[in-house]
């Protein structure tokens, strides 16, 4: 069974550059660093933007609130450093109040038989079996992903409470902009290989590159996510 991450509602900016490509080849490493690139020069572009929208409205007006707070919101990217960063269990803060999730409601009916194989037809073979890039957002989509893959977390269906996904803890950060997640050590694929916290960055990695082909989300994970740090193994947080 597949993942995903549990994002928030989308919301859209301005697709100018979306053609601008970071690099050449995919290896995770080379990959990740390109990116790591990529979006630091789109945050300093923004902040000079947002710096000249700033100097040219009339102080006290709605768009110089609105310049004002986009400067600090762009401050607060580059500040950050690096959007993929990898760093260790030592420098997670030491406040975070982890939670499970687990003394919420069971949201399925206790006489539904758990476990075995659901046997499906369709009428026509998908025209990819990919969850992300040209032809994925099919009618086929729902039996491919949405209803098989696991996030980070999932929503309990009584009472939209955050419930256990791949993640068996969660605890948002002091900075109110962080949420860090633990894996299930125990997490993983259909062909039995074991889920890592690397994996999650490889994902928002696959779907940003151009080889992903998905202009869509490399748009949304670059202005969406701050940051994504891998911990170790099975913790990693998304900013």
């Amino acid at each position: 069974m597949r993942w995903f991450f549990l994002f928030l509602p989308v919301f859209l900016f301005s697709c100018e550059s979306e053609n601008e490509s970071y690099g050449d080849g995919f290896d995770f490493d080379d990959a990740t660093s390109n990116l790591n690139n990529f979006v630091k020069n789109w945050n300093v572009n923004q902040l000079k933007e947002a710096n000249e929208e700033l100097a040219s409205a009339e102080p006290g007006s709605l768009a110089a609130k609105d310049a004002v707070k986009k400067v600090a919101r762009f401050e607060r990217r580059i500040a950050l450093g690096d959007y993929f960063s990898f760093k260790t269990p030592a420098d997670l803060p030491s406040s975070l109040q982890w939670k499970n999730g687990l003394d919420e409601p069971e949201d399925s009916d206790p006489a539904a038989k758990k476990g075995g194989v659901f046997r499906y037809f369709v009428s026509s073979f998908p025209p990819t079996l990919r969850p992300f890039g040209p032809a994925s957002n099919s009618g086929m989509r729902g039996e491919l992903y949405d209803d098989v893959q696991l996030g980070l977390v999932a929503l309990n269906r009584l009472n939209s409470s955050v419930v256990p996904a791949t993640a068996k803890e969660w605890a948002h950060g002091p900075n109110k902009r962080t949420w860090y997640f633990r894996l299930h050590e125990d997490a993983a694929y259909s062909d039995d290989v074991e889920v890592k916290a690397r994996d999650f960055a490889l994902s928002a990695c696959l779907r940003m590159s151009d080889y992903g082909d998905s202009p869509f989300y490399k748009q949304y994970l670059r202005e969406e996510i701050a940051q994504i740090t891998i911990y170790d193994e099975h913790t990693l947080s998304v900013s």
